[in-house]
């Protein structure tokens, strides 16, 4: 069935920014060339070309996050901390500290999520 669906992906390209492969018993995902045109040009959407995509959170940073999250996705408030990051051109040289302190800012504006 699995086969079925990559033959079927190879043929018509029904994953829009993804191709698939089946190497061996082992599906691969890569991103179409498309996407990662996109992606990748200074401008393009997101937050391509700019370093703060590439910060890593360590995961304590998600459960410091939580304690100070009232009730909000953490992950939701990551994006838009990386959104905001992206908009101002700034990669933070503490990024969990960076990270706690839009928690706390986002929660101080928006008020508790429960």
């Amino acid at each position: 069935m699995v086969a079925a669906i990559v033959e079927a992906d190879i043929a018509h390209g029904h994953f829009p920014d993804y191709a698939i492969r089946l190497e061996d018993e082992l599906v691969v995902f890569r991103p179409r060339p498309e996407f990662t045109a996109i992606c990748t040009q200074p401008g393009g959407e997101g937050e391509a070309g700019f370093e703060a995509a590439r910060v890593v959170l360590p995961a304590g940073a998600f459960e410091a996050a939580r304690k100070h999250a009232a009730g909000y996705d953490v992950y939701q408030l990551e994006a838009d901390w990386r959104a905001m990051l992206a908009d101002k051109q700034s990669v933070p040289d503490k990024p969990v500290g960076s990270f706690i302190a839009y928690v706390k800012w986002y929660v101080g504006e928006h008020g508790s999520a429960r």
